[in-house]
This record gives C-alpha cells, sequence and structure tokens, in this order.
C-alpha cells in the first residue's frame, strides 16, 4: 500500500498538521496517495465474490457503486458472518468429534472389558483343555512314583467329599457308582470297593462322600469287548474284578508191578519217592513209596498267589 511521501511528510511516512509558528507547514496531500488509497478500496469491492448483495452486481461481477457508500462494510459484515458460521460449524463439528470420542471411550472400555473376560475365558479353557490334553475325568493312569499327581487322585481306597471332586464324583456316580450303607461305606473292608466307586446312603448326607476303588496290588487288564482273549470276557463289564487263576497243570505216571509201586516214568509235575528217599526222575524207573505232585517242577512259583512278571506303579485316576 502506498504511503504519503509529499515533501511535508514526516520522515515516518505520516500526515502531520503542521505548527505554523514554528514554522513547519502542513501535510500535502497528492493524488498519487489518494489513487493508491482509492485502488486499495476499489480493488478489494471488486474482487470480493461473496454476496454483499445484488445491486452491487453488473454482469455477474461485483462493481464499485457510485451511489452506495457502504459496500466495504457489506463486504466486513459478510466476512464476520462467514467468520462466525464457520466458527459454529467447528464448534458443532468438534461438540460432534467429542460425542463420537466419548462414544468410543465408552465403546473401547466396554472392549477392553469384554477382551479382558474373554481373556480369563480363554485362558479357563486353555487350563480346560490342557487338562483334556493330560486326561478327562475318570482316566487311568500309571506314575512311577508314590507321590501326588497334579490333576489325579490315588486309587487307594479313600474317602471324599463330592464337593472336592464333583466332577469325579458326577463321572463315578453315572459310570460305576454303588449306593451302600452309612455302616458299609465306613468299613475298612477293601473287598467291598475294590474296583467300585461307592457312596455312602444317608438320610441326612445323601451321596455327601465318595470311596475311590482301591487298585493297590492289583493289576489292570484291558476289556474284552468280544476279543475272545478273557474266558470270563462276556460276563464282565468296566472295574468288574476278576479272581486269580492258575493256568491247568496235568502230568501222569504208570504204575505197574506185584512189588510194590514201580514207576515206569514220570512226566510234568510228578516224582516217585522210595523208601531210601531217591527220587525217580522223568524217564527213570524206581521202586517209589509216594508219588508227589509239585508244579514248582515246572514252573515259577510263589507261596501265595499266581501272577505275571512285573514292575510296580501307582494308579492314579484324572479328578
Amino acid at each position: 500500500m502506498h504511503k504519503i511521501n509529499t515533501s511535508t511528510a514526516t520522515s515516518d511516512n505520516r500526515f502531520t498538521d503542521g505548527d505554523f509558528a514554528i514554522g513547519i507547514p502542513p501535510t500535502q496531500l497528492s493524488a498519487a496517495w489518494f489513487n493508491a488509497v482509492q485502488g486499495e478500496l476499489t480493488n478489494l469491492v471488486e474482487g470480493w465474490n461473496g454476496t454483499i448483495g445484488e445491486a452491487d452486481k453488473e454482469g455477474g461481477n461485483y462493481v464499485l457503486s457510485q451511489t452506495s457508500n457502504n459496500q466495504i462494510l457489506k463486504i466486513i459484515h459478510e466476512k464476520l458472518s462467514d467468520l462466525r458460521t464457520e466458527l459454529q460449524n467447528q464448534i458443532t463439528t468438534n461438540a460432534a468429534n467429542i460425542a463420537t470420542n466419548t462414544a468410543n471411550i465408552a465403546t473401547n472400555t466396554t472392549n477392553i472389558a469384554t477382551n479382558t473376560a474373554n481373556i480369563a475365558t480363554n485362558t479357563a479353557n486353555i487350563a480346560t483343555n490342557t487338562a483334556h490334553v493330560s486326561g478327562l475325568v475318570g482316566t487311568i493312569i500309571y506314575a512311577a512314583t508314590t507321590d501326588n499327581v497334579p490333576g489325579y487322585l490315588k486309587l487307594n481306597g479313600a474317602k471324599y467329599g463330592v464337593a472336592d471332586y464333583p466332577e469325579l464324583a458326577r463321572w463315578a456316580f453315572d459310570n460305576s457308582g454303588k449306593t451302600i450303607s452309612d455302616y458299609a461305606f465306613h468299613l475298612d473292608r477293601p473287598d467291598l470297593y475294590r474296583t467300585t466307586f461307592l457312596y455312602r446312603k444317608s438320610i441326612f448326607e445323601r451321596n455327601t462322600y465318595f470311596r475311590l476303588p482301591n487298585f493297590r496290588g492289583l493289576f489292570l487288564r484291558v476289556l474284552d469287548e468280544g476279543g475272545g482273549v478273557d474266558v470270563d470276557g462276556r460276563r464282565r463289564d468296566i472295574l468288574s474284578e476278576q479272581n486269580h487263576a492258575d493256568q491247568r497243570v496235568m502230568g501222569f505216571f504208570n504204575p505197574s508191578g506185584s512189588y510194590g509201586l514201580i514207576v515206569n516214568g514220570n512226566t510234568g509235575p510228578f516224582r516217585a519217592e522210595n523208601v531210601n528217599r531217591n527220587y525217580a526222575e522223568s524217564g527213570d524207573n524206581r521202586y517209589g513209596g509216594r508219588i508227589e505232585f509239585d508244579n514248582s517242577r515246572v514252573v515259577s512259583t510263589s507261596q501265595n498267589e499266581t501272577r505275571p512278571k512285573n514292575v510296580s506303579v501307582c494308579a492314579y485316576i484324572k479328578y
């Protein structure tokens, strides 16, 4: 913009009223300065693309009006109105954004809570799946330890509360449970609960406790289910007990002669003993006073049980 620069203007291009008393004349106006100011103002009007009024238009463009003295004021008002509208729109937008962000925060908070719950659920599922991977409820395992095995109970005939192991108690009751009297329940009689889960039957405490089977010293045998291996297979169910038995052992001797008992050969578990305590082994012909049966001459024997070759472990059941 053009500043006044006539000879009577101040050194910093300002107007002055002058002071005739001391010989300072007022600032002399020039056509160049007026034309510059006029150009600035007219350019403002002619360059405006707002809506100051149809009366100020000519051919679609705003022109200077010789009769109007408020075109610039209209422009200022319109600009202020535009700024106010823009500011209000921005406030409305910001308010909407704040509301949206607040809703998003609430949603995110809910999502966080949901995700936290999902994490807890997933953690529980992982624990459950891990438990299922390590064994389903009722699964029996052998372990080379006498210590407690996490997630399992030792099959030693111990008593437990139903509330302490509800899943195992329910599984046992549904699959192989047997309800007996309180008196029988507490008897120290392993033969009563060797292979069966027992529940106490009481008027006041129905199925409050249950007793595990007692597998100590027993072997497990896979249920035959028509396999034709177990001779008692057709009569057996899960956790049914089969008593011990020896495979049949047979032998024979052939006595002959009229001078007492003469053994003409013996086989298997038989032996002939004579008065001189000489023994007639297989293939020998000796006079004998007694025929003895002893299957230890044929197989390995024990004093009071029949057993396969084995190693000792402990049996546990998944709860």
